[in-house]
């Protein structure tokens, strides 16, 4: 994480927290879950807070993840469900086109340092023909 007044702030920053309690427990209720975190932003004197501020922002994330369907919520019960698996799959279909992407920047890099040898012979060869036509 980064240091300084941004790490603790931030829909992103909540929503992982968010994530992460929700997590733990599998089955949880957004009053715990805020309970929690802003028992923690207590106990952390370096963080200034507004208490419904954060528990709005624990709302929004709550929200968040379900939309990408990570939580699902059944009345006051918000029930754990993961990441969902495609995820995993394009991050490893990413990996692979990022794997192969470098394979071929290693490929042109050497194909442009063969075409900057040939072009520094070629220059070579006209320059020592200049020169024995101005001898001739």
């Amino acid at each position: 994480q980064t240091p300084g007044p941004r790490r603790d702030k931030g829909l992103r920053s909540f929503s992982l927290k968010v994530c992460q309690k929700v997590e733990e427990r599998d089955v949880t209720t957004y009053n715990q879950v805020a309970d929690e975190l802003v028992s923690e932003f207590r106990l952390d004197e370096s963080v200034a807070f507004d208490e419904k501020n954060v528990r709005r922002r624990i709302y929004d994330a709550l929200n968040v993840l379900m939309a990408m369907d990570i939580i699902t919520k059944d009345k006051k019960h918000i029930k754990w469900k993961g990441f969902p698996q495609s995820w995993e799959k394009e991050r490893e279909g990413l990996e692979r086109r990022v794997e192969e992407a470098s394979r071929q920047v290693v490929r042109k890099r050497k194909e442009v340092e063969k075409k900057a040898l040939q072009y520094i012979a070629l220059c070579n060869v006209i320059r020592r023909n200049a020169q024995v036509l101005e001898e001739g």
